[in-house]
């Protein structure tokens, strides 16, 4: 990468964090991320957005605490996440990220992969997962243009103060 970066117009890189490394482990995300985000950077002084990330989950299932397939450790796997996301926004030099993936999707027959790629925020059939209203109301607040907050994204944006709510789709 070091001798292609400097024809590059903007830096992507793609890593499943606690998913095929570190999987159950979500404490080191943010951590990972923004140093892995910054690296890259302080490389190639070029923007820098990630363009994978994710986990894969069974639509349905529910454990507490937060366990691998669950809904709600892919929840708590993009939060991890977003508060990464939120640091780099503050640096100047984060230009986005690409959630992996929209819906679940039909694979080739592999035993680690059971019907497929479950990492999508719907199932197959497009009902949503958990993680689909996480996203919807994280990137609702990220949109705002009035500056008004709904006061349940506490857990999706990490320096905001929620100030208002917004019930629509």
């Amino acid at each position: 990468m070091t001798e292609t970066g400097q024809h590059l117009d903007v830096i992507c890189f793609n890593r499943y964090n606690s998913w095929y490394h570190d999987t159950g482990i979500l404490e080191v995300i943010t951590a990972n991320v923004v140093e892995e985000a910054t690296a890259w950077h302080k490389e190639h002084n070029k923007p820098v957005i990630m363009t994978e990330y994710g986990a894969d989950t069974i639509a349905g299932l529910h454990l507490m605490p937060e366990y691998v397939w669950s809904e709600e450790y892919q929840v708590a796997l993009l939060s991890e996440h977003f508060k990464a996301f939120d640091k780099l926004r503050h640096a100047g030099f984060f230009s986005g990220e690409f959630i992996w993936n929209f819906a679940d999707f039909k694979t080739t027959q592999i035993i680690t992969r059971v019907g497929g790629n479950k990492k999508g925020i719907f199932t197959r059939s497009r009902q949503p997962k958990a993680s689909a209203h996480h996203l919807r109301a994280r990137y609702h607040a990220l949109a705002s243009e009035d500056g008004v907050i709904p006061p349940f994204v506490g857990d999706y944006i990490s320096d905001v103060e929620p100030t208002h709510s917004h019930n629509e789709l």
